[in-house]
C-alpha cells in the first residue's frame, strides 16, 4: 500500500506545483508538470475516495486559476491591439455624422537642440 499513498502525494505535490506556476505566471514549467502528472495518472486507480476528492478539488481550483490567467492574458492582447490601433490614427465625426480618419502615419516630430 505504500506505492498509492506515495503516488498520491506525488500528485497533490505536482498540484501545488501547478498552482505555483499558474499564480507566478511559470507557464514554461507548466508542460514539465504536465508531463509527469500524464506518467502519474495510471497510479490514480490504488487511492480511496476521500484522496482522489482532495485531488479533484486541488485540480478544479487550479483550472479556474488558469482560466483565469488566460483570460487576462486575452484582456492584455486586447489592450495592446487598442493600443497599436490608436497609435496609427484616430477617427473623428463632422456636424453631420460623416468620419474622418486622422492618421499618425507619415508625421513626425523633430527635436531640436
Amino acid at each position: 500500500m505504500t506505492k498509492p499513498i506515495r503516488n498520491f502525494e506525488e500528485i497533490k505535490n505536482l498540484l501545488r506545483l501547478e498552482r505555483e506556476a499558474i499564480s507566478t505566471a511559470n507557464f514554461d514549467y507548466l508542460e514539465s508538470i504536465v508531463n509527469k502528472k500524464e506518467k502519474l495518472i495510471g497510479s490514480l486507480g490504488g487511492l480511496s475516495s476521500q484522496e482522489l476528492a482532495e485531488l479533484k478539488t486541488i485540480a478544479l481550483t487550479n483550472h479556474r486559476l488558469l482560466g483565469a490567467a488566460m483570460k487576462g492574458v486575452q484582456a492584455a492582447q486586447r489592450r495592446l491591439g487598442q493600443i497599436v490601433e490608436a497609435s496609427k490614427g484616430f477617427t473623428t465625426y463632422d456636424t453631420t455624422g460623416r468620419s474622418n480618419r486622422i492618421s499618425t502615419r507619415g508625421n513626425s516630430i523633430e527635436k531640436k537642440a
